[in-house]
Order: C-alpha cells, then sequence, then structure tokens
C-alpha cells in the first residue's frame, strides 16, 4: 500500500513539474529544543535552491509555541535568512512573524490544521532596505494511511495564500499561493520523522517587465529529529 501511494506521489510530481517555469529544490532540518507543560520551542535549518536562476537561500527559524487549548496554539518567533542573487544583488532578510493554529480531527484517519500567521519581512541589501507586512493563511489535512507500533505513515496536502505589497520587497519571486502534497514517516518511539515533500507555487517575477506569474516545482526533503 505504501508503494502504491508512492508512486502515484511520483506521477504527480512529474507531470506537475513539466509546466513549471522553473524547479526549486529544499533540505529542512528541524530540531525540537525544549517542550514542557504548555511552551515548545525548536529551531530549523533550511537550504533552498533555483536551479536555472543560481537561485540560493540559506534560513535559520526559531518558532515558540504555547498551546492555548488542545485544539489552538500561538505560535511566533523570528526567521534569518540570506539570499544569494546572482543577477541582482545578495540580500539579508529578517522576518519576525506571530500568529495562531486551530486543529482538530475531522473524520477517520484525517486531521485538520489551519494556520494565519503575520510576518514583518525586513530585507536589506547594499543597493536598498524594505520593511513589508505579511500575512499567510494555510489549511492542511494529514491523511493516515498505515500505522504499527513503530512507524506512522501519513499523506500531508496543504493550500496556502498569501498577501503582500509586491511595490515594496524587491526579492524575485513574490508569492502569490501554493499547494503541497507529501509522503511523512514518522518513528513513533524515536519521535522523529521524515518528509518527502512537493509544492507547486504560483509567484510575481518583479523582473520581468509585468509582473508575470510564473509556476515553480519545489521538491524538498525534510527531517524532524
Amino acid at each position: 500500500m505504501i508503494k502504491t501511494h508512492f508512486y502515484i506521489f511520483l506521477i504527480f510530481l512529474i507531470n506537475t513539474t513539466v509546466f513549471s517555469q522553473e524547479l526549486k529544490t529544499k533540505i529542512d532540518l528541524k530540531k525540537n529544543v525544549y517542550h514542557r507543560n504548555r511552551w515548545d520551542i525548536a529551531t530549523s535549518f533550511r537550504a533552498e535552491h533555483i536551479f536555472s536562476q543560481n537561485w540560493t537561500r540559506l534560513s535559520l527559524k526559531e518558532t515558540t509555541k504555547y498551546y492555548i487549548s488542545p485544539n489552538l496554539d500561538a505560535v511566533g518567533g523570528v526567521d534569518v535568512k540570506y539570499l544569494f542573487e546572482k543577477d541582482f544583488n545578495n540580500i539579508f532578510e529578517l522576518r519576525p512573524f506571530i500568529g495562531v493554529q486551530y486543529h482538530a480531527f475531522l473524520i477517520k484517519n484525517i486531521d485538520m490544521k489551519q494556520q494565519l500567521l503575520f510576518e514583518n519581512r525586513n530585507l536589506f541589501s547594499s543597493i536598498t532596505n524594505k520593511s513589508n507586512l505579511r500575512s499567510r493563511f494555510k489549511v492542511e489535512f494529514d491523511y493516515s494511511i498505515s500505522e504499527n507500533n513503530d512507524f506512522k505513515w501519513l499523506i500531508p496536502i496543504y493550500f496556502e495564500w498569501f498577501i503582500e505589497d509586491s511595490d515594496q520587497i524587491q526579492d524575485r519571486y513574490i508569492s502569490n499561493n501554493s499547494m503541497s502534497i507529501g509522503l511523512i514517516k514518522k518513528q513513533l518511539k524515536k519521535k522523529s520523522q521524515w518528509k518527502l515533500e512537493y509544492v507547486l507555487h504560483k509567484t510575481r517575477n518583479i523582473f520581468t517587465p509585468e509582473n508575470d506569474d510564473e509556476y515553480i516545482s519545489e521538491i524538498g526533503i525534510y527531517y524532524l529529529f
């Protein structure tokens, strides 16, 4: 059964990637550094690369979560990014964020999460400094396909929408919305998990005359330990 879902995932990935203008890869490592009572603190490192544009971004993110109730969490933190941009200027970004997350059990084997975040994007380069407030809303469904005493397999699907003023940000790609499908393997005893993820981003490229829409296919590997 796991193999069947994996093959379906690969077929979907290949078909959607064909229609994209860019291919992006991502590696994401996350470590839970503190968990006590209602508090949870995690640190993550991410590396992203777009091949055709020689676009590379490194990120270090600190996230704090407070469990308000069994179904509602408050989240906040800061994301520090550095973008290596071949045709423009390298950009340093400081991105504090705050928001809420609601999660609930829907029907058999399906969990739902909704997250609303508010971010303050502060970008610094050799020629310009920009600041911009952005909100983003994400809905995720996690479908459990197999579970035993050691492992749990999930198929996560999410949709995310961004609200942002593109005139104020000098990043090449300005996200409009995105959708994702993946495959998660949770190791229950070690409380760790692997995730293979495909994301399709709809963006605006500000380096084209009319800020043309572009589609970016992203393939990512995620590890939580």
